[in-house]
């Protein structure tokens, strides 16, 4: 199966192949898919990180061979803890802003080449080995909320949560739903520690929403923005609007690797 990488700082991908279909989700720098389906103008693609499929404009994306992506499955890489993290394309040369969550390949030190193009990444991208993952998830507040988005320009509630966890290199699913099924449960909001994910249901008792729990029952999550809330066994309580705004269903605790 052709083989395409993601070589901008975002590109998104869309339910239908048109520029007006609705963004479902996006890739992010060095992110690969598996193309579908190519017809010039649009491919229908499968991100290989989350198996999340959708139309992306061919453009917007690099074929590699198959030795390409062997080598890059190979290879050492981290990923962008920083909010906005500017790396240089050597081959142009110019300046790219990455988003937290982009991932570069470590090809040659500090160097990244693929598709006849070499990147140079910055000093400090990554993640301090004694960052608590909570206080990571702080970083983002006031990031905008964007239905589809999963980086540091913009997110939605579980594209907000995987990102978080992909710089940790813990892979989580794309959608709050299937996030839900992921790490062991927690009885109770009692036992929750901070860090745990809590999900939250609609009238009809559907998975829709996601955040991670903070210390004094306060909840980081994208609503509206990227914002901390309180929380308790009924749900998020929204002080700006004195009322709650979200049911809790469930708590999962999740093991970083």
């Amino acid at each position: 199966m052709q083989k395409a990488i993601c070589l901008q700082a975002i590109v998104p991908i869309r339910r239908e192949p048109s520029e007006p279909g609705e963004m479902v989700t996006q890739l992010l720098f060095g992110e690969t898919v598996s193309v579908i389906e190519n017809n010039i103008q649009w491919m229908r693609v499968t991100c290989d990180y989350d198996n999340y499929s959708g139309w992306c404009d061919s453009k917007c994306l690099s074929i590699i061979s198959e030795d390409d992506y062997r080598q890059l499955s190979e290879t050492n890489y981290a990923v962008t803890s920083m909010l906005f993290a500017p790396i240089i394309e050597i081959t142009k040369p110019s300046i790219y802003w990455l988003p937290a969550g982009a991932t570069f390949y470590f090809t040659k030190k500090e160097e990244f080449s693929i598709a006849g193009s070499t990147f140079k990444a910055p000093d400090q991208m990554t993640l301090s080995t004694n960052e608590r993952i909570e206080n990571l998830a702080q970083s983002f507040i006031n990031v905008p909320y964007i239905w589809g988005g999963r980086s540091s320009f913009g997110a939605d509630c579980s594209g907000f949560i995987q990102t978080v966890f992909k710089i940790y290199k813990t892979r989580l699913p794309r959608d709050a739903y299937q996030q839900a099924g992921c790490g062991e449960s927690v009885d109770s909001f009692s036992e929750a520690k901070s860090g745990d994910l809590l999900f939250f249901e609609n009238s009809v008792k559907k998975i829709v929403h996601v955040g991670m729990l903070l210390p004094n029952n306060q909840i980081v999550h994208a609503s509206g923005k990227i914002r901390i809330d309180t929380v308790d066994q009924q749900g998020i309580y929204n002080t700006e609007l004195s009322k709650y705004t979200h049911q809790l269903s469930l708590i999962r605790r999740i093991t970083l690797y």
